[in-house]
């Protein structure tokens, strides 16, 4: 009795009852698209599929300063003035992503005019660049408005509707994506369906941040968007905003560079099983997210409220999503032969050998969870970006190195060395600087 005690009590806590309505979200959307990767690899075998995931792995890397990680940057100072109903902190701060958005959108539109010369140079093969461009420019649509429509709900606690926004994303981007790739379209029509849905949902989030700022009256007004981002003052956010980006964006470089590394040695169909096995434990760690998105702003609130309870709430937090993610790994590795000769058919059975090669990784993703919103918490940011700038300062080298001698397995080496070594140093420094509470009251 006392077990069922504590787990109504556990359930009933408002933290873990957001967490669980993103998670709803989170995990519907990644079913939805992990059955929209195993048609599009099915339909394009493995030749072109290892093609569309290196334009993808591309344009990721080129698109670093205007991706999701944004929103992170500027999340604690939104929840902040939420909290304190300070709303014209609120209007300059949304002022101001508007404004760095813009900026950064017109400098990655540079970039795109230089891809197919890169690509032609880095992989004899120009076409990649036109291919990463036009997913690129869906990422600009995407963070442009329903990235800031996904924040206004967090921050003003309508979570059911963030988890029914988020999970809208992913069917329209990559439905559509599968829809031309079945018209016929083959590569061109899977990156193609990515830019048709990120506009369509522009439109959707649109639209419900009209029907949100009408009840909740805090909110600016979405005609008045323009005029906050000419209005918009750089100096109290752009330092910290730089910092917490550069920050974010090494997970987002993590992600992607592996796959645009392998690229450079291996092609075709070697590349798509490598592809496949680091997505698949990518995507079901993706079952994560919704816990470092609430952790964004609980461990601020926490700061604010009961800064000596902040180490005690950090290591449950890390502790609960390593033993999380864990499970998750044992679980899919099980089931990977079964997956993956059901699901993506047997001409992707030798992805299966590097799918076991990725446990270590998988099994402690989970330590990493709860770090980009703590350095944030405690504006040590600067701190994390040395971890990180020295782990792929000495990684990537390495990386290419291992790529070279061993090919793939030098390549699942290479991601199992960033993750673990990042996280782990990160989180005992951390620790380390919670320990003391004079540490954490003076940040």
């Amino acid at each position: 009795m006392r077990l069922l005690e504590r787990i109504r009590q556990f359930s009933a806590h408002h933290l873990v009852r957001k967490t669980a309505i993103l998670q709803v979200g989170s995990i519907s959307g990644t079913l939805v698209q992990a059955l929209a990767g195993v048609l599009l690899a099915r339909m394009l075998g493995p030749d072109s599929y290892g093609r569309f995931a290196l334009a993808f792995s591309i344009a990721a890397v080129c698109s670093v300063f205007i991706g999701g990680s944004l929103t992170d940057a500027i999340a604690p100072s939104l929840s902040r003035a939420w909290a304190g109903r300070d709303r014209k902190d609120y209007l300059a701060t949304v002022g101001f992503y508007l404004r760095f958005v813009a900026v950064c959108a017109v400098v990655t539109l540079g970039v795109i005019a230089m891809l197919p010369w890169i690509t032609g140079h880095l992989y004899s093969d120009a076409g990649l660049g036109w291919l990463a461009s036009v997913i690129i420019i869906a990422s600009i649509i995407s963070v442009s408005v329903f990235a800031l429509v996904q924040l206004s709900l967090q921050v003003a606690g309508r979570f059911a509707w963030l988890s029914s926004l988020t999970f809208a994303d992913v069917v329209t981007r990559y439905g559509a994506s599968v829809a031309f790739v079945l018209a016929g379209f083959g590569v061109s029509g899977a990156v193609t369906g990515h830019l048709v849905g990120a506009a369509v949902i522009l439109v959707v989030a649109a639209t419900l941040y009209v029907r949100i700022e009408r009840r909740e009256p805090f909110l600016p007004m979405f005609r008045t968007f323009v005029r906050l981002a000419r209005e918009a003052v750089w100096r109290p956010l752009l330092k910290p905003t730089l910092l917490v980006l550069a920050d974010s964006n090494f997970a987002l470089l993590y992600g992607a560079l592996p796959v645009a590394m392998v690229g450079l040695y291996v092609r075709g169909a070697e590349l798509a099983y490598f592809k496949l096995a680091f997505g698949y434990l990518m995507l079901a760690m993706t079952a994560m997210g919704p816990v470092s998105t609430v952790m964004n702003v609980h461990f601020p609130t926490i700061q604010t409220t009961e800064p000596k309870q902040l180490r005690r709430v950090f290591f449950r937090v890390t502790a609960a999503a390593v033993a999380l993610s864990t499970a998750i790994t044992i679980v899919i590795l099980a089931v990977s032969p079964l997956v993956f000769r059901i699901l993506y058919g047997r001409v992707y059975l030798p992805a299966i050998p590097y799918v076991y090669g990725f446990a270590i990784f998988g099994a402690f993703f989970g330590l990493g969870v709860g770090l980009g919103p703590m350095w944030r918490a405690l504006n040590k940011v600067s701190t994390s970006i040395l971890i990180n700038s020295i782990t792929l300062g000495l990684g990537i080298p390495l990386g290419l190195w291992l790529i070279h001698q061993w090919h793939l397995w030098g390549a699942v080496a290479m991601v199992t060395i960033w993750y673990t070594a990042s996280h782990a140093a990160s989180f005992v420094y951390l620790l380390r600087h919670l320990n003391g509470s004079d540490s954490i009251e003076a940040t």
